[in-house]
């Protein structure tokens, strides 16, 4: 009884595409009316089941963002996603107001990554499903959906673990859907940037360093400064960043398999 009282939308009564009913149902739920559920309690979730994968996504606020993994940890995925949208919440403050992020399962083959890409059409498709549209500048709710919430039209997602080469494929699913956001969807892709390789994020983090020893009067472009990490190189900011000047004196790093130690490098 406390599901479906939290229960804010479902796919459940769409019309099937083509005569052929849908393989998957999305339930839109309000974490805040379930009292049983681990803290932090997201400001909105959508469940979505299928006999061939399951699903969730967590948001903490109407405008929020963060990426989708494609997860093996089929008994406790969503609390694998629930530790990543916490850290989501402390990462993307100066980004959007909060985050967000979801993941899948794989039933029938947890490794084939053909069956990873349509469980994610289909996962990304559900999503939208229970979302609004924006047409013309007026919201348009999904059909054949009963919303007991209010307007939310606002559904980003970003690459994650597993699906760092599907943007593309997500932003096609969002024009399929006429979804107001189009190729802005899923960040990254052919019509985005790859942070990875361009180092994006390090490049800012770094200006900020930057302008923070230049204001205790340091030039860490010319002069040594002794540096502790959090991360590694293999691809982390921290790591990004380490390359960006040759008077860095790394004295210690450390992440969630190792502690480096290096008292005069």
């Amino acid at each position: 009884l406390t599901l479906i009282q939290a229960t804010l939308r479902t796919s459940f009564y769409q019309k099937p595409v083509g005569g052929r009913p849908k393989s998957y149902v999305a339930f839109k739920l309000d974490p805040q009316a379930i009292p049983d559920l681990p803290a932090p309690r997201p400001k909105f979730e959508i469940f979505v089941y299928s006999p061939r994968f399951e699903g969730v996504h967590l948001r903490f606020g109407p405008v929020a963002r963060g990426g989708l993994r494609w997860s093996d940890r089929r008994e406790d995925f969503r609390t694998e996603v629930l530790g990543l949208v916490k850290a989501q919440m402390v990462k993307n403050a100066v980004i959007v107001p909060v985050g967000a992020k979801g993941g899948f399962v794989l039933k029938q083959k947890p490794g084939d990554r053909d069956e990873a890409v349509a469980c994610y059409k289909e996962f990304v498709g559900a999503l939208l499903d229970v979302t609004d549209n924006i047409l013309s500048g007026e919201i348009v709710p999904p059909d054949d959906v009963v919303r007991h919430d209010a307007d939310d039209p606002y559904l980003v997602v970003a690459a994650d673990k597993g699906t760092a080469t599907f943007s593309d494929i997500a932003n096609e699913i969002s024009e399929a859907h006429n979804f107001w956001l189009g190729d802005a969807f899923a960040s990254g892709g052919s019509a985005g940037y790859d942070h990875k390789k361009m180092g994006i994020t390090a490049r800012g983090a770094w200006e900020s360093v930057k302008r923070h020893f230049r204001e205790l009067g340091h030039d860490t472009q010319t002069q040594d400064f002794t540096v502790v990490g959090v991360g590694d190189m293999s691809g982390d900011v921290f790591g990004n960043g380490m390359l960006l000047s040759r008077h860095i004196r790394l004295v210690a790093a450390f992440d969630h398999r190792h502690i480096f130690l290096d008292p005069d490098p």
